[in-house]
């Protein structure tokens, strides 16, 4: 399943523990993907990407975490849309979708946060 070092990068990627390295988000999103490659049923690979995605969804959501650190986490929401489209079904996507949106306007924009 998963390692400590996995669960370090996520908690780093959740907390914003370096907020001077975007690093380390870009490496817990790849290691997610390749650690979601590696399962043997479509639903535990859903699953992994699922977690990846709500790790970053929860940053997002939090004032306690830096306002530049939430921004990286939607960056990264936005550039795993693709992925979301082929995993979920229509109105999953859509729902999610819309809920990252609402999250983006209600905790980034007020700050001046352009997409």
């Amino acid at each position: 399943m998963y390692s400590n070092y996995f669960s370090m990068l996520e908690c780093g990627a959740r907390y914003g523990c370096n907020g001077e390295s975007k690093e380390i988000i870009a490496r817990y999103v790849c290691d997610g993907l390749n650690e979601a490659r590696t399962c043997e049923t479509m639903r535990d690979t859903k699953r992994n990407h699922m977690r990846v995605v709500n790790t970053l969804m929860n940053a997002l959501c939090d004032d306690c975490v830096d306002v530049k650190w939430r921004k990286e986490c939607y960056m990264f929401l936005r550039k795993l849309k693709p992925l979301m489209y082929e995993m979920l079904c229509e109105d999953e996507y859509d729902a999610l979708v819309s809920e990252i949106q609402t999250y983006y306007v209600y905790f980034l924009a007020p700050h001046g946060i352009r997409r």
